[in-house]
């Protein structure tokens, strides 16, 4: 799990390659705190550094070493309870979430793909 996980994600106009590396915490198990993503199209460098804090979060980006975006947002802890509930009572497929799980459950029945 050091290495992280590994998928190849196709959108019909070309592969995008991803890479999760969790990092341990000592939050309760599926906290998340800090999301980073890095992408490299045609010479350009995009970063973002999504980070929760107590009741924010706070979004920086940096174009080819250029920071072009810091701002916070007012965003509450939410609990495993709030998260339920509100999936309960949305109804409806999320064809997002849909994906994301079938991904996942890929990336856990494959271990070629870790």
């Amino acid at each position: 799990m050091a290495r992280g996980l590994v998928a190849t994600l196709a959108d019909g106009r070309g592969d995008i390659s991803v890479v999760v590396r969790p990092v341990a915490s000592t939050m309760p198990a599926g906290t998340t705190l800090r999301v980073e993503l890095l992408a490299e199209r045609r010479g350009s460098e995009l970063r973002a550094d999504v980070t929760a804090e107590a009741e924010t979060v706070h979004v920086r980006v940096w174009q080819d070493g250029v920071e072009v975006l810091d701002r916070h947002f007012r965003a509450a802890r939410r609990t495993d309870a709030d998260l339920l509930t509100e999936a309960i009572e949305s109804g409806g497929r999320d064809p997002v979430a849909v994906d994301a799980l079938r991904a996942a459950a890929a990336l856990v029945a494959d271990p070629a793909l870790s």
